[in-house]
């Protein structure tokens, strides 16, 4: 299944609309780990050979991008799904930038913005009954009112984000979402 990802991030993404998100190089951080070499040497020449540039690639190693949320209702992520990771997605400058690869597993996140503040709840079932509390911020500045602060901040890194508030800007209403993981020993 196509798994697109943005380049730039989009305008509601206050001061870092515009900027590249660097979502294919954070992928590949940990693939170069996974597959070999030579897939990567072909994805990047074909890259090149289709739109006459290399990748943007900061000059600073980003951190590996280790998973993705996206809604499905429908439901069609499950483990066991090829994933196809694509950038220009649905567009006729479809490319896909990396080898086929497995969904190894997937869980359930809600993510919920409210009058108490924000929180983050994680389970295994697709009915989100066992969901539970991963962060909770109240919106006070104490940390005694925060819970899970130092993982949303893992959480959030292997997300592709900066920092907890640059994966809430862009999480930023009350939702449920399928964590698609591409990697075998990570799990909330």
């Amino acid at each position: 299944m196509n798994l697109g990802f943005m380049q730039k991030w989009p305008k509601h993404m206050g001061e870092w609309a515009g900027q590249p998100t660097y979502f294919p190089h954070k992928i590949w951080e940990h693939l170069f780990n996974v597959v070999e070499f030579k897939d990567y040497v072909a994805c990047t020449t074909d890259h090149l050979l289709r739109f006459g540039n290399h990748w943007d690639m900061p000059v600073d190693s980003v951190a590996p991008k280790l998973h993705t949320m996206r809604e499905d209702p429908f439901n069609r992520w499950q483990a066991g799904n090829l994933i196809h990771f694509a950038i220009n997605n649905q567009t006729k400058n479809y490319f896909r930038f990396a080898p086929v690869i497995l969904c190894v597993s997937v869980q359930y996140v809600q993510i919920i913005h409210d009058s108490d503040g924000r929180s983050v709840h994680i389970g295994n079932r697709p009915d989100y009954e066992d969901c539970v509390p991963f962060y909770l911020d109240n919106g006070f500045s104490d940390d005694e009112e925060m819970y899970g602060m130092k993982e949303m901040e893992v959480f959030a890194q292997n997300d592709g984000f900066e920092s907890i508030e640059h994966f809430f800007t862009w999480f930023n209403k009350s939702a449920k979402y399928k964590l698609i993981h591409w990697t075998t020993n990570l799990k909330y």
